[in-house]
């Protein structure tokens, strides 16, 4: 459908906004608006929502170049809703002095796919005020590191900082060092921390081939190690990023008995429970690769931490475009769904047999209300491992570190000390 030189209907807007939560943008500037484009596939616009003190703010944008980066920005706003047809040049006017006012308001017509994708775009991308340009995406701080064979280069994303005793922080499914932002700084000014970006993640390379699992994790972060000289090191691993700790911490016992001091698990998985439904989709054949493609990154990233938090009001834009880049980039939703096939190892009971060996002081922090990773494992986990604590936070649902950071992070330095 062609949606060009149309403008939505106030009850329209009404009712998109009172059919999904909205998010909020509280990880930069308040009151800022993200400039989104749609899928190319719905033919028309992307939409964003804003409220600017009591006006309510509605707009559409021209579609995204081709070529054009994603995200980009758009200069302020004004408090008329137009929906595209413009020129490039045209777009890029509006940007400077605002978008043309006084049009009357026309129906759309949608297909049933299409309004839900819509919908959800709509709702995604609400926010509290239009005001100013967005900055150019925050260069990170950090470099690759080669860790595949030379028939074969593998890089890895990684983020160092500070100095003393390392520190090495694995992330979660379908997340990204980007996970431990409220954390790393602050454990930076005692340790050298060290935040990576697993194989298909981030930053990282996304190969197409079927080494996903966590115990091609594990191999990769035994090579980091050695070219990093890691000794008397902590590892922090959350959910996936939790399993592939624990399976590391088997190998390196049993290889390299004195580079592994302390383990810190947060909403670790390490048994076999009930995926949540979104990994469940993701493991289906042909459903999974068909939909992955069908929806927007934005789309798959809010759902994902839509799943993960307790209080999705504590979810920003800054996340879901952070969790959102990386599946445009060639291989990033392939190695999603490879990492959801292989989530599981085939050798699971093998390697819970044999946690009652890891010797090493361990810190294990849970949310009472997980939805993804049970209360329940951590328990086990407290009974499995041979000195092992478990400290349990209410108010947060599957990541702690980003839902409650300061909680988190006190729980960890008075473990470090």
């Amino acid at each position: 459908m062609n949606a060009n030189n149309k403008v939505l209907s106030q009850r329209f807007f009404t009712q998109v906004r009172a059919s999904l939560p909205m998010i909020s943008n509280n990880d930069a500037d308040l009151g800022r608006c993200v400039r989104v484009s749609n899928s190319s596939r719905l033919g028309w616009n992307a939409i964003n929502e804003c409220q600017c003190g009591s006006r309510l703010v509605r707009m559409a944008f021209p579609k995204r170049p081709k070529d054009a980066p994603f995200p980009t920005t758009h200069a302020a706003c004004d408090h008329h809703l137009v929906v595209g047809g413009h020129s490039n040049a045209t777009a890029a006017s509006h940007s400077r002095s605002g978008f043309a006012k006084g049009l009357a308001s026309v129906r759309i017509r949608l297909t049933p796919v299409a309004s839900v994708v819509v919908t959800t775009v709509l709702a995604l991308f609400g926010c509290t005020c239009c005001d100013k340009s967005l900055a150019h995406e925050k260069t990170a701080r950090g470099s690759f590191d080669n860790v595949g064979p030379r028939a074969a280069p593998l890089r890895l994303w990684l983020e160092e900082r500070g100095r003393g005793e390392p520190i090495l922080m694995l992330h979660g499914f379908g997340a990204s060092s980007y996970t431990w932002r409220y954390i790393a700084p602050a454990l930076a000014r005692t340790h050298r921390v060290v935040s990576i970006d697993l194989k298909g993640s981030g930053r990282s390379d996304k190969p197409f081939d079927d080494n996903y699992g966590v115990l091609d994790q594990v191999a990769l972060l035994k090579r980091l190690i050695d070219h990093r000289g890691l000794t008397d090191l902590t590892l922090v691993g959350h959910s996936f990023g939790g399993g592939v700790a624990l399976a590391l911490a088997l190998d390196l016992n049993g290889t390299r008995p004195a580079v592994l001091k302390r383990l810190v698990l947060i909403d670790s998985i390490a048994y076999r429970q009930k995926l949540p439904i979104f990994i469940q989709l993701l493991r289906t054949p042909v459903v999974a690769r068909i939909g992955i493609y069908a929806v927007l990154p934005e789309i798959e990233s809010f759902q994902g931490l839509y799943a993960a938090y307790h209080d999705p009001r504590k979810i920003t834009l800054d996340a879901v475009r952070a969790y959102a880049l990386p599946l445009y980039e060639p291989g990033g939703r392939y190695a999603l769904l490879k990492t959801a096939e292989e989530i599981i190892p085939s050798n699971l009971s093998a390697l819970v047999a044999r946690y009652h060996t890891i010797r090493q002081r361990t810190q294990l922090i849970w949310c009472a209300e997980d939805p993804v990773v049970p209360l329940w494992v951590g328990h086990k986990l407290a009974r499995n491992l041979a000195d092992a604590h478990l400290s349990v936070l209410r108010g947060c649902g599957h990541a702690p570190q980003e839902e409650l950071p300061l909680q988190t992070l006190a729980l960890i330095r008075k473990f470090l000390q």
